[in-house]
């Protein structure tokens, strides 16, 4: 068979062959090439050890020493390369105690996650060494663990949702003795740290239709444990004549009915989080959740602060949130630049398109809410008529206030902001003379206690 390689690695592994050493192209890089007939990453595995590896290569970075990784740079590319090993116990269910280098490469392939990732190639030969079935496996879309299922997810818990992850992102199952031990060693995903949980699952958000790996996350039981939050949603009905399926549900059609753009799918996946809690049933036999948008915001902060995600991605899935129930009968020019303030001009359409989504997982499919051109249309004539939207756009500034004798403090802010309203419901007052004297008329406001 042939995998072809960039120069870099084909040197890397030639190099070492030809100073005595096994060198091999491995794990998801054979697993990649042999699925798309090709790969971008490089992992290569050796018998040579770390200190020879930076004998025979002029740059090199100690990556991880003590677990037998150098990093060998050729033309500014890095190439990640760890020496044959075997490893200890896991005390913490992610470090092994011990890390042996061994000669053998079967001794290092039988230590891997999954059968697909064990596989490793040399581009000198041809050869490819299978000896867990991960050729089989990729043909027959099957993720299987390396060995016993239960001793790989003993010794590190996030392969429970890398495993996920890979059934997602291929498309593929996953085999019925590996899913078994998933769902019974769920729980020790509890001594996983959130920032190693939050990478596994972004990448899940980030995949074709994330439905399929957040579905299997419930029902493996590791969605209790990482997001025990959205469990409650599963099988909760909405008793409303918007919605036919349940909360669980609902927010799955939305969650793959938006592009994979973090902040989109952070705010699918949690957007209803808060409906279990605030449902009410009226004497009609109705379902209603008041609220719920306020809710959902607070616990999905509290969740994506608990998993370290960062203030922008979370920020902006936050905002979403809070705007899901905005009426798409807004007509205000007002409260159209107010939302156009919350998003800013550049990111306004984050907005529609989650409307677009949330709308696609009610009754029937949704269908487009005839409201909604004529909303974005409006709020696309503001941004294209460049009206005034931020305190950056008035025609006076700070300094001119304290031209006027205004004190330099919080009252300036407040005044600002009482006219940017002023000039947000209208923008022929944006003039400095309209400006100035309502500045004057605010000052004389605010002053009126100090006399009295």
């Amino acid at each position: 068979m042939e995998i072809k390689l960039d120069q870099g690695s084909l040197k890397i592994i030639e190099t070492l062959q030809a100073n005595g050493h096994e060198a091999y192209l491995v794990g998801g890089s054979v697993r990649n090439a042999l699925l798309n007939g090709q790969t971008t990453d490089y992992d290569i595995t050796t018998s040579a050890e770390p200190e020879v590896l930076m004998s025979l290569f002029s740059h090199t970075i100690p990556t991880g020493l003590a677990h037998g990784t150098v990093t060998v740079v050729l033309n500014r590319i890095p190439y990640e390369v760890t020496t044959y090993r075997t490893e200890g116990e896991y005390l913490d269910r992610r470090h092994p105690a011990s890390v042996q280098f061994v000669r053998e490469l079967a001794q290092d392939l039988k230590r891997r996650d999954f059968t697909i990732n064990a596989m490793a190639f040399d581009p000198t030969s041809g050869h490819l060494v299978d000896h867990f079935g991960g050729q089989e496996d990729l043909k027959a879309r099957l993720i299987r663990a390396v060995g016993n299922p239960s001793e790989r997810f003993h010794e590190d818990a996030l392969r429970i949702i890398r495993g996920i992850r890979f059934a997602a992102q291929l498309n593929f199952n996953i085999e019925a003795e590996t899913f078994r031990a998933m769902t019974e060693l769920s729980r020790l995903l509890e001594h996983i740290s959130q920032e190693r949980i939050y990478a596994e699952l972004s990448r899940i958000l980030l995949t074709e239709r994330p439905s399929v790996g957040i579905g299997l996350l419930l029902y493996s039981g590791a969605l209790s444990v990482i997001l025990p939050e959205l469990v409650p949603m599963a099988g909760f009905q909405q008793f409303s004549p918007y919605h036919d399926k349940d909360v669980f549900f609902h927010t799955m059609q939305v969650l793959d009915n938006t592009r994979p753009y973090l902040p989109l799918r952070l705010a699918a996946l949690l957007h209803d989080v808060g409906k279990p809690p605030t449902f009410s049933m009226d004497e009609s036999g109705k379902g209603h959740f008041y609220g719920h948008e306020q809710l959902s915001e607070d616990l999905a902060r509290q969740i994506m602060l608990r998993l370290k995600v960062d203030n922008r991605t979370r920020e902006q899935a936050l905002l979403l949130i809070r705007r899901h129930m905005t009426s798409m009968d807004m007509k205000k020019p007002l409260k159209l630049k107010r939302l156009i303030r919350d998003f800013g001009p550049e990111d306004i359409d984050l907005f529609f398109e989650f409307k677009l989504a949330d709308h696609s997982g009610k009754a029937g499919g949704g269908g487009i809410d005839p409201r909604f051109h004529a909303m974005r249309t409006k709020v696309r004539q503001i941004l294209e008529d460049h009206e005034p939207l931020n305190l950056s756009d008035l025609a006076i500034k700070g300094n001119d206030l304290l031209s006027l004798g205004i004190p330099r403090g919080p009252q300036i802010g407040r005044i600002l902001e009482e006219l940017l309203d002023d000039v947000l419901a209208n923008p022929d007052l944006n003039t400095p003379q309209y400006l100035l004297d309502r500045a004057l008329q605010l000052k004389e406001k605010t002053d009126e206690p100090k006399r009295n």
